[in-house]
């Protein structure tokens, strides 16, 4: 694990090179094996199935988040989305944060100011493999410890505010060949620049959309967010259309990529990669029909943690393909820690929302 080691710049107080390495659980008995249920061994295990078929991931993570004082006040007023004025307030700690990402080997692509009052949105350049989601993680943590440090908070909670926007992450993603370096989702002879390839591999998707959402949206209150304006609500997809789960852009063949907006801010970047990768490549394999572009038909996503766990459970294909051992696990630990705790939720209860607060807010 000697190649996953990372500079963390904001740590040690500026007296010190504080360095964090990536790693993953094993048993030591009865001799070392890797720990099926580790989510970054359960996403290079989708990397290695893509791998075997001569294809690589390429992917960047968007991530929106809150951002509020020591007082619990919103650190500008909303909605500001896209603001230069509300921007200019932070814009020498972004720079500061910027680089000091960029120090730990993430490549920020752009900040701006998101709908929600004191929201904020990044957006990372594309990585290879695993890659994308270490740095997915080591941004999350050094946005959380950068403005700790400035005696603010921010946060990667869903839906900290109820009459504030939600923050999701979108993971945008793409499919090349190991040999010849080609864009496997984009054929310039087609009216719409979409492959076959493309086409299986949105099927899949769809089609696992329900086991997706447990995986993509894994807390409890990550219900508030969907099924709303802007925010995913059925298995569906289209080109360029924010309201759907799979957003696609086909502009040209470094421009063409699929958008899952399903996840939301609070979710595990190992699990988003592993679960979309590993029902995109059950398409690709099978060769599914693609499903028709915004389909009104389309099955309706999971409205809680608790039915999105069930569609996980059930859906035999994910099971295997992420493996038994990890899905137990995973619906074990949020049943118990999450679901038994909060119940399923009411969007319109504060009083929930504020158990929800106690849970989430410092720790995701």
């Amino acid at each position: 694990m000697s190649d996953t080691g990372r500079l963390l710049p904001w740590a040690g107080a500026g007296r010190h090179r504080v360095f964090e390495y990536m790693c993953e659980m094993h048993w030591l008995r009865p001799s070392p094996h890797p720990q099926l249920q580790c989510p970054r061994y359960v996403a290079r295990s989708q990397l290695d199935r893509l791998s075997a078929l001569g294809l690589r991931l390429k992917s960047g993570f968007e991530y929106e988040f809150y951002v509020i004082d020591s007082a619990g006040e919103h650190v500008f007023d909303g909605p500001d989305i896209l603001s230069t004025l509300a921007m200019s307030k932070f814009e020498a700690d972004l720079c500061d944060l910027e680089s000091q990402l960029l120090q730990s080997g993430v490549d920020i692509d752009s900040f701006n100011c998101e709908y929600g009052p004191g929201q904020f949105e990044l957006v990372g350049r594309p990585a290879d493999g695993v890659s994308s989601a270490d740095d997915a993680v080591v941004t999350k943590e050094g946005v959380k410890e950068f403005f700790q440090q400035r005696g603010l908070r921010a946060t990667f909670m869903t839906k900290p505010f109820i009459n504030s926007s939600s923050s999701g992450l979108h993971f945008n993603h793409s499919l090349w060949r190991v040999d010849s370096g080609e864009n496997v989702f984009y054929d310039s002879s087609r009216d719409d620049n979409l492959s076959p390839t493309a086409g299986y591999w949105l099927a899949g998707l769809v089609k696992h959309a329900g086991a997706l959402t447990a995986l993509c949206s894994p807390t409890v209150n990550c219900y508030r967010r969907l099924h709303s304006p802007w925010t995913p609500h059925a298995a569906n997809w289209d080109i360029d259309d924010r309201n759907t789960s799979f957003r696609v852009k086909n502009v040209d063949v470094g421009g063409t990529f699929v958008e899952n907006r399903i996840a939301s801010s609070s979710s595990n970047p190992y699990l988003v990669l592993a679960a979309t990768v590993a029902a995109g490549i059950d398409g690709v394999i099978n060769k599914l029909d693609r499903p028709p572009q915004s389909d009104t038909k389309a099955s309706t996503l999971p409205t809680t943690l608790s039915e999105a766990l069930q569609c996980l459970q059930t859906d035999e294909s994910m099971v295997e393909l992420l493996g038994r051992e990890f899905v137990d696990w995973f619906v074990r630990i949020k049943t118990d820690i999450e679901v038994e705790k909060l119940g399923d939720i009411d969007i319109k209860n504060e009083t929930n929302l504020e158990r929800e607060k106690q849970m989430y807010f410092t720790y995701i």
